[in-house]
């Protein structure tokens, strides 16, 4: 007569296994055809076994349903791991790419000041006579300073930054540069004569 054991733990398990049973032998017949070596790993992990007494031994069998269960993974466990993959993946990648960004606005920026610096010099020389978008000459500024990495100089207007000079006095002027392909955001960053940087998304 079968007896249905539940809850017995692993070492129980394996312990009837290899002593009650097959002994150690891979050819023992009462393992239905399953292999000593194959039934280890079997029996370690399940929690559920059906025993049947035969001839004064104990032949211990691992429930069909729980032996498929140790394959692999299921269906639902494998839709969480994608599911907070995914999740994952929509927080971390606008993170860096907003990241990345910064950091190629700061060549921007940086090149920003600089044709600022030039204007206050171009205003403070020429007072009343100072010309409303100075050249890159007039500025002093040497063709090809204002390239970088990623922004692209030149005169006003001609690259990723244009320049106007509103008055002379009080000091009034506005230097603006525009994402070039590639960044995201701001779209567009302006300096006035402040030193006032300001966004635009």
């Amino acid at each position: 007569m079968a007896l249905r054991l539940s809850n017995i733990g692993p070492p129980e398990m394996i312990q009837q296994h290899k002593d009650r049973r097959c002994g150690g032998n891979s050819d023992a017949p009462e393992c239905a055809g399953w292999s000593h070596r194959q039934l280890w790993p079997i029996c370690r992990g399940a929690r559920t076994v059906l025993a049947v007494p035969t001839g004064g031994r104990l032949t211990v069998f691992v429930k069909d349903s729980e032996m498929r269960s140790r394959k692999g993974y299921t269906l639902i466990e494998v839709l969480v791991v994608i599911i907070v993959v995914g999740i994952l993946a929509a927080v971390v990648v606008p993170m860096m790419q907003g990241r990345i960004d910064s950091a190629k606005w700061s060549e921007g920026r940086a090149m920003m000041g600089t044709i600022a610096r030039a204007l206050r010099a171009h205003i403070g020389e020429k007072g009343n006579g100072f010309t409303p978008v100075p050249t890159l000459e007039e500025l002093g500024i040497a063709p090809g300073d204002l390239d970088g990495t990623y922004f692209t100089g030149g005169e006003s207007g001609a690259g990723d930054f244009s320049w106007v000079i509103n008055s002379n006095n009080p000091m009034n002027f506005l230097v603006t540069a525009t994402a070039p392909s590639g960044i995201s955001t701001p779209s567009q960053v302006t300096l006035n004569h402040a030193g006032t940087f300001t966004e635009t998304p």
